[in-house]
């Protein structure tokens, strides 16, 4: 390993969709790393687009843009070395025929779920995710193809090893072919959502790809809410030993910068509930959003949501409720104003009657924030 190599890990929170966003935020990362010596940065799986960007995949004006936004990327690696998740096309494939909605949901379309390497204003090449989670909040395979392909990349004298999250969590696949080929540095880009206990799991994880590979891992996490998915950061550097070189916190956004040949941090240590207490305890800022699709009556669902958001007001925080009634007329043909009349008088007043905080409270409609119904 070269003396000196400093490596950056941009732990940030994109937006799903905000692809112009993500970018300026993915811009903004890169230059600050530069600015603090990096030599290269490592930014989390799919950061342009957000995570998960779903049947947005399969609009070709979205992957038009997903190209357009990575080519303003690489034009502005220049002295630095970037990886970073992305989605990248692949030949067409087969399909159905016969049935027209194959080819109009991307059917013939092979996608894949990446990990870009750029250097100095080029794009080097890319791996893509080989295991793709279809399970609890995960719906990959629907949407992406498997690594056909394991290679590794040179930069400065090193032979890049790159993997995106799920390989992450497979004792044979990428990764183990990477470390076979010869990787001298590894590197996990994720969108892995929280639950008490995983931080260290993934902790524990990176320590054994280091043992078992003899070289440094970089792993990086995204951070923030995406509708039910919660991503915590915790990225982290680990030596073959099992020492950090560096230890992102939980629940942050953040550059932060390593010596790989430097001495060791102290090693992490999961907060678990703690974070959610202190964040109680010092009040600091949240909000909760919630929605409904005005299409019916009122049930328990409805109930069992308002209960929930009944208590973050109580601690404290302003409640935004949007009011899917687009939804409602794409979904059930319902006339935007009908949509509007059954959410002003059945599931209002209901949820003020149950107990919700008007005051406290913001409701606002799809059709009528611009910024928000396309």
């Amino acid at each position: 390993m070269p003396e000196g190599l400093e490596v950056a890990i941009a732990q940030l929170n994109p937006t799903v969709g905000d692809l112009r966003g993500n970018l300026r935020k993915a811009l903004e990362a890169i230059s600050l790393a530069r600015e603090r010596g990096a030599d290269l940065v490592v930014l989390p799986e799919l950061v342009l687009t957000g995570y998960f960007p779903r049947d947005l995949l399969f609009e070709p004006g979205f992957l038009k843009a997903c190209r357009g936004v990575l080519e303003d990327l690489v034009v502005a690696t220049g002295g630095i070395a970037v990886v970073l998740g992305h989605i990248a096309e692949g030949d067409s494939r087969e399909m159905n025929l016969a049935d027209p909605s194959s080819a109009a949901f991307g059917g013939g379309k092979a996608l894949f779920n990446v990990a870009y390497c750029v250097v100095d204003g080029e794009v080097v090449g890319y791996q893509a995710k080989g295991k793709l989670p279809s399970f609890d909040v995960f719906e990959e395979e629907r949407y992406f193809t498997p690594a056909t392909k394991v290679e590794l990349f040179e930069w400065r004298g090193l032979r890049l090893g790159l993997s995106v999250c799920e390989d992450f969590w497979y004792e044979g696949g990428v990764i183990e072919e990477e470390i076979r080929a010869g990787a001298e540095l590894l590197i996990n880009i994720s969108a892995s959502p929280y639950f008490l206990g995983k931080p260290s799991i993934r902790w524990e994880l990176g320590r054994r790809w280091a043992s078992r590979a003899g070289v440094p891992v970089v792993y990086a996490n995204l951070v923030g809410g995406q509708d039910e998915l919660v991503f915590d950061g915790h990225s982290f550097v680990i030596r073959p030993d099992g020492a950090f070189l560096l230890s992102a916190p939980g629940f942050g956004e953040g550059v932060f910068v390593c010596d790989l040949s430097a001495e060791p941090v102290d090693p992490p240590r999961e907060g678990g509930i703690a974070d959610v207490y202190d964040a109680i305890v010092h009040r600091e800022n949240f909000a909760v959003l919630t929605g409904l699709m005005p299409s019916g009556k009122m049930h328990f669902g409805h109930k069992m949501t308002i209960e929930q958001v009944k208590y973050y007001q109580s601690l404290g925080t302003d409640v935004n409720i949007a009011v899917a009634d687009i939804e409602a007329y794409a979904a059930r043909g319902l006339p935007i104003k009908t949509a509007e009349k059954i959410a002003l008088e059945e599931y209002v007043p209901n949820y003020i009657a149950l107990g919700l905080d008007p005051e406290r409270t913001v409701v606002y409609f799809q059709s009528k924030r611009s910024a928000v119904k396309d």
